[in-house]
């Protein structure tokens, strides 16, 4: 995934408008491809579960993990070039921070679903079953007089 190419769909668009005018508390998401991150949605109310390649990155060798300002050096600059980026310290591997199973969802994500009732008024969910795991825990986590407004392709 390249950090530029990815564009607006008219839904990245709506949660832009919601979160302009304060209406937005939290986004989940399950995307790793960044744009929540391009959309000027602030980092603490993006919540994802597998990680997002915005994230800092891990070296697989010495696990040295990168500060937000040498990314751009080691990381989207090589990538940009067609490059693997390496860690600054001893030239390992770079990877995301992503992950690719639902068993190792990410803290943060879990920590909310199991939290207390979130104190929302509605709840938007758009493109998941709502059986996905965890986004399930996310729909009962609400107070019952949440509104609930599930946008799908597919009958739930």
């Amino acid at each position: 995934i390249y950090k530029n190419e990815i564009e607006k769909s008219n839904v990245h668009k709506l949660i832009s408008l919601l979160n302009e005018k304060d209406l937005l508390k939290y986004l989940f998401t399950t995307n790793v491809d960044m744009m929540e991150f391009k959309m000027n949605i602030p980092k603490e109310k993006i919540i994802t579960s597998y990680g997002s390649f915005y994230c800092p990155k891990k070296c697989t060798k010495c696990q040295n993990t990168l500060q937000i300002e040498e990314e751009e050096n080691c990381y989207w600059n090589k990538i940009n070039e067609n490059l693997l980026p390496e860690c600054p310290k001893c030239q390992g591997l770079l990877q995301p921070d992503i992950i690719f199973s639902a068993d190792n969802i990410e803290e943060k994500f879990l920590n909310f679903c199991e939290a207390d009732k979130l104190d929302v008024n509605m709840l938007i969910i758009i493109g998941l079953k709502n059986q996905s795991y965890p986004f399930d825990q996310l729909i009962s986590n609400v107070p019952m007089n949440c509104a609930r407004l599930f946008i799908n392709k597919q009958n739930i």
